[in-house]
């Protein structure tokens, strides 16, 4: 047996020469912190910055911290809803952006479940484009699993960190391909010291402490920027008659029985609901109205004045943020391809605040106005 033991240890050691720096690595850059510890960090109002590289928990850690900060207003959806800002409010503790917890329709009502008994006064709710194309997989199951039944552990996302996303192995091609460096992790700057996970310490992205996303590398680096135009162009110049990007071939029939069941749940709440589409590139727009014959015309054509009916039978407010260019916004605005930046939400949060009677006494108008005219950045207005 001894020998046995021997043996395997040294079968072993070569392994362990593998695995122990990677995991050193990875625990030093906060890829280890259980979501009980972000989420404390991220609840004490500093400017942490949470974004890891080789794990997603972020449902899970929406549904914890919303569960236990309970806002009276909530912004809920995929990324495109990742904009708005506490900053936006007269009284900014009153808000929460549970960002990234929804990924298809279904989604919304398990998260609000997930929740109670706390419900949110106001639910602002992105309805993505594409959770109502028939050709998105998630809409076409009958019953989508709920993905607020279980808990996550430190276990669990050091598992799916170090093992199911293979972060032993990509820690190493990552360095080797320069995009962090140990001066990064072992000689932080203040900032850096103020982030969990390695995305946040060396792209400055990711969660803040009111659920919103930050870009910091986009946001201040003109090549990036650069980047992000030609981005947008290149898929501007992919649509086709066939290709509608954010467009199906129909609006899902489920999905809208989804939404109905979404919003007359809320209505029984008490919650008062503020739905969206969320803003498209405008180059991109404008190309996507240039084929009025395409496989995805009536989805394009019919897509918002649906969900404004569905969402003025339930007497909700309900906003078309497709076309960028109404709100004197442009493609500078945008992070990047998909997603609109703090100063475009801010703008978006000032044309529902003057429409809706509900919102309008939340936000801060006067003081928002004032910083969008003000604003020195095309991405931002309060960052960190």
């Amino acid at each position: 047996m001894r020998y046995f033991c021997k043996t395997l240890l040294l079968f072993l050691l070569p392994l362990l020469f593998v695995f122990i720096p990677a995991a050193y690595v990875l625990y030093q850059a906060g890829e280890f912190y259980s979501l009980k510890q972000v989420s404390a960090a991220l609840q004490t109002g500093q400017a942490i910055l949470y974004g890891p590289a080789y794990s997603n928990a972020r449902q899970e850690l929406q549904k914890e911290i919303t569960a236990e900060r309970k806002p009276e207003i909530l912004a809920i959806g995929n990324s495109r809803v990742g904009g708005f800002r506490d900053v936006f409010f007269k009284k900014p503790s009153a808000f929460y952006n549970a960002t990234g917890a929804i990924g298809a329709m279904t989604d919304f009502k398990y998260f609000l479940e997930a929740v109670a008994p706390y419900h949110p006064q106001i639910l602002i709710a992105n309805m993505d484009h594409y959770y109502f194309s028939p050709e998105q997989a998630k809409n076409n199951v009958v019953t989508r699993p709920n993905p607020f039944g279980t808990s996550s552990s430190l276990l669990d996302v050091a598992a799916e960190a170090f093992v199911r996303n293979g972060g032993w192995w990509k820690i190493y091609r990552d360095y080797t391909e320069h995009k962090f460096t140990l001066a990064d992790l072992f000689q932080k700057t203040p900032e850096q010291k103020k982030s969990i996970g390695l995305r946040a310490i060396v792209e400055r992205a990711g969660a803040l402490y009111d659920g919103s996303d930050y870009y910091g590398k986009t946001i201040y680096t003109p090549s990036v920027q650069q980047q992000t135009s030609e981005a947008i162009h290149e898929l501007a110049e992919s649509i086709s008659p066939d290709f509608g990007d954010w467009y199906g071939s129909d609006i899902s029939k489920s999905a809208l029985a989804q939404l109905r069941e979404l919003l007359s749940y809320c209505k029984e709440q008490h919650i008062f609901v503020i739905g969206f589409l969320p803003p498209i590139a405008h180059e991109e727009y404008v190309r996507i109205q240039s084929f009025p014959n395409a496989s995805y015309s009536y989805a394009r054509t019919y897509l918002a004045p649906t969900l404004e009916g569905i969402y003025r039978e339930f007497g909700f407010d309900f906003y078309d943020f497709s076309d960028i260019a109404q709100l004197s916004s442009s493609d500078a605005e945008m992070i990047d391809q998909k997603h609109g930046s703090e100063k475009l939400y801010a703008r978006i949060s000032l044309h529902m605040a003057s429409k809706s009677a509900v919102l309008s006494s939340y936000i801060d108008q006067p003081s928002l106005s004032i910083r969008l005219r003000n604003a020195t950045s095309s991405l931002v207005l309060f960052g960190l």
